[in-house]
């Protein structure tokens, strides 16, 4: 089966971003300032996604997916939107962030140059297009490997019935981590079980693969119904997105105070029924009770029921990945773009990915010498 590298492209680019630092600027300037620290940042890119790509098979596309502005900004959230503290979090950050969009912007350009599929949908976030190439690949009976360190996308793992898979795994060297469901790590060990090393015939290029990566890597399994059911039910902090119940803190008003893991997990032990069920329930309103009632005991606050019947549906419309949840304009904009998947190999090396750019140098100690790298020391 074919394999597929498709990379969450603006968790790279922030990454590379503060690993650079300050390298090659002066003391006092925002990141990317001058010319110089504009280079080396470029050049750190280059390092970076060569090194996410060269352990690919020979056959392998690599898909970029590039955020627009979301459409669930239009949604609304009490005290904020989503993903709201990002903007004041930027302007307190000392980088020259017209720069920075211009050259991620170009490096793209260079990227699509060289063999990389660039995938960008006005209004779709880069989460909703690895959704969409996940489940469009696997259809295709081929195999996804999503390179990302948000555990939203998490949401996108699992084995398809036609055997072809989706796993993730975490760009961050050190962390070493690939994240898959259960179901692909039995097929794993199923399939490689009754492979023949005397009988080329019996060798699967799909669980070889896999095999691999797991091999070098610290495994995380993954029960993707119990982690979209949490999400529906917690929120996501990380893009703003309160819990279903929140509350005013006793001793300072001003401060909005909303549900942690461990009340979540009070919740469920007094209604597992909740954790057997799935996130269309409980968006659709199926345990506003259960939720309320056990908040109400552990908070001494009351809680209004109607309020936790819209927030879990706002929720689930924000968190969730599904063709559900995200708008239909977005779904068939993505089907219209990529309704042919073009059979192009990219460049594997940092030289190859730079060479005829302005961002070429032959010297070396113009690179940042640290990278990704997937599958440990080669």
């Amino acid at each position: 089966m074919k394999l597929n590298l498709v990379i969450d492209a603006s968790g790279i680019f922030y990454r590379t971003l503060f690993t650079v630092g300050n390298y090659g600027a002066k003391k006092g300037q925002k990141l990317l300032d001058d010319r110089k620290s504009q280079g080396v940042f470029m050049r750190k890119l280059a390092t970076d996604f060569s090194s996410l790509v060269r352990n690919m098979e020979e056959n392998s596309r690599v898909i970029i997916c590039m955020d627009s502005s979301s459409w669930r900004k239009t949604v609304e959230i009490e005290d904020g939107g989503y993903k709201s503290s990002r903007k004041e979090k930027k302007e307190d950050t000392p980088v020259n962030w017209t720069a920075f969009f211009e050259l991620t912007e170009n490096f793209c350009k260079i990227l699509s140059q060289k063999g990389y599929i660039i995938s960008r949908i006005p209004g779709a976030e880069a989460d909703d297009l690895l959704f969409f190439w996940s489940r469009k690949l696997n259809g295709m009976k081929e195999n996804v490997v999503l390179i990302t360190g948000d555990r939203d996308l998490l949401q996108c793992l699992g084995k398809h019935k036609n055997g072809s898979w989706t796993i993730a795994l975490d760009p961050v060297l050190n962390r070493k981590k690939i994240s898959l469901t259960q179901d692909t790590y039995d097929y794993k060990l199923e399939e490689n079980s009754v492979a023949d090393i005397f009988n080329p015939d019996s060798w699967n290029t799909s669980t070889d693969v896999l095999d691999k990566i797991v091999k070098t890597h610290e495994i995380n399994v993954v029960d993707t119904r119990k982690l979209a059911l949490m999400k529906v039910i917690m929120g996501d902090g990380g893009d703003d997105v309160p819990s279903v119940v929140s509350w005013r803190d006793k001793k300072d008003p001003e401060k909005i105070r909303t549900m942690t893991e461990s009340n979540y997990s009070k919740i469920i032990a007094a209604h597992p029924i909740i954790e057997s069920s799935n996130w269309k329930e409980v968006r659709d309103g199926k345990f506003v009770e259960e939720i309320s009632s056990v908040m109400e005991a552990l908070k001494k606050i009351e809680v209004d029921r109607e309020i936790v019947r819209k927030n879990l549906l706002r929720n689930a419309t924000l968190v969730i990945l599904s063709t559900e949840t995200i708008p239909e304009q977005i779904v068939d904009g993505f089907k219209a773009v990529h309704a042919e998947v073009p059979d192009i190999l990219p460049v594997t090396s940092r030289d190859a990915i730079l060479d005829g750019t302005e961002w070429w140098t032959s010297d070396k100690s113009d690179f940042v010498p640290k990278s990704f790298d997937l599958f440990g020391d080669q």
